[in-house]
């Protein structure tokens, strides 16, 4: 923990908010009269629980959810995620392609834990040899994270540590036959609140592309009130997944408003009752998979599952979990395209609430992964 002031949330042990991240970059000039980054304005005395209530966030991440159907595609996930390709328990060298002689320990490690008596993971997936490619990435991830352990993380810096991680993500959104975009350090607008935050710089972010949604794109006033980004896409880009890969500091803060701004976009656009997704590192080997949605107007985040970049059946796991939840996001996509000709017609009547802090300035230059958010 960074010092500063916090404040810790009884179920989950982690900060509500915390200090700035580290390498963060904070510019001393501007037109504005001040520039702070998102999360260290939230750590102001008296600034984190006024700001959680301001923007109706429940800042305690649930460890488990409620037995009710809305949650039925988060079991779904977690079902899905440790089925993995019978040819793994069969050790085929030949279907997992060359392994550099130094991966050899994490080709072993992920067949052991797979062929254990006691193991968590079932090989009835089917054949699905495109996940080759993910585990000879999961393999360097996992020795990437081991020399970086026996260096005490002195090598390198945050971007090289997170390339791997990054590749996942990325690659999980080409293994469906749907586009599906993942862009790092992309700005995302903030609601407006009693904080002066107004945006923030995401990590990565997953993004579902809704083509020819005719109500986004046939009104200019829509698209400023729809979008969740800073700038303004022609087409609507909907925030479905958020991720904070950082090794040295718990991720989880900058994660929590990423994933306000995605469910404040839900909520303009009425889609209460879909999730949004978040990925935040924590310990230096540890990430975490949360699910967040609106309950009661509040916001409320549930941990769907953890994993260990020391072991690559976890990892694996992790891939096919964020798989699942892009799956998911086709669902999304087909539901908001159904509801095109109502939406249209609604808002001649009722135009869309924006939600959104007033923001002036048109260009935010942050470091990779530092938020950089303008008064």
């Amino acid at each position: 923990m960074l010092s500063g002031h916090s404040f810790t949330s009884s179920e989950s042990h982690s900060p509500i908010f915390s200090a700035r991240p580290h390498d963060s970059v904070v510019p001393t000039t501007s037109t504005k009269s001040s520039i702070v980054s998102a999360t260290e304005l939230a750590t102001e005395v008296d600034k984190p629980a006024d700001w959680a209530h301001a923007i109706t966030l429940d800042p305690v991440i649930k460890l488990t959810f409620p037995e009710v159907p809305i949650f039925n595609p988060i079991k779904a996930i977690q079902t899905v995620s440790t089925s993995f390709p019978y040819w793994l328990k069969t050790r085929s060298v030949s279907k997992l392609g060359f392994v550099a002689p130094i991966h050899y320990k994490w080709r072993d490690a992920l067949w052991f834990a797979i062929q254990h008596p006691h193991s968590k993971y079932s090989t009835s997936r089917g054949r699905d040899f495109s996940v080759s490619f993910a585990i000879q990435t999961i393999f360097r991830a996992c020795h990437h994270h081991e020399m970086r352990q026996l260096d005490n993380g002195r090598s390198g810096n945050e971007r090289n540590a997170r390339m791997y991680l990054d590749t996942l993500v990325g690659d999980s959104c080409m293994d469906i036959n749907w586009p599906v975009l993942y862009l790092v350090g992309e700005t995302l607008k903030l609601p407006a609140s009693s904080a002066r935050a107004q945006v923030t710089t995401a990590g990565g972010v997953v993004l579902l592309p809704i083509l020819n949604f005719s109500p986004y794109t046939l009104s200019p006033e829509f698209r400023t009130t729809a979008s969740a980004l800073a700038r303004t896409p022609e087409n609507l880009l909907l925030v479905h997944c958020v991720t904070e890969f950082r090794r040295v500091d718990n991720g989880e803060n900058q994660m929590k408003l990423d994933m306000i701004s995605a469910l404040y976009q839900k909520k303009i656009l009425g889609i209460t009752n879909q999730f949004v997704f978040g990925v935040f590192q924590f310990d230096t080997d540890m990430l975490q998979i949360n699910a967040g949605l609106w309950q009661d107007d509040k916001i409320k985040i549930y941990r769907v599952g953890t994993y260990s970049l020391q072991a690559p059946a976890s990892l694996l796991e992790f891939v096919f979990a964020l798989r699942g939840i892009n799956q998911l996001g086709r669902t999304y996509r087909d539901q908001l395209l159904e509801s095109a000709a109502a939406f249209q017609e609604a808002i001649k009547t009722k135009p869309l609430v924006d939600a959104w802090a007033s923001t002036l300035i048109p260009d935010i230059n942050a470091d990779f992964g530092a938020p950089i958010v303008l008064e």
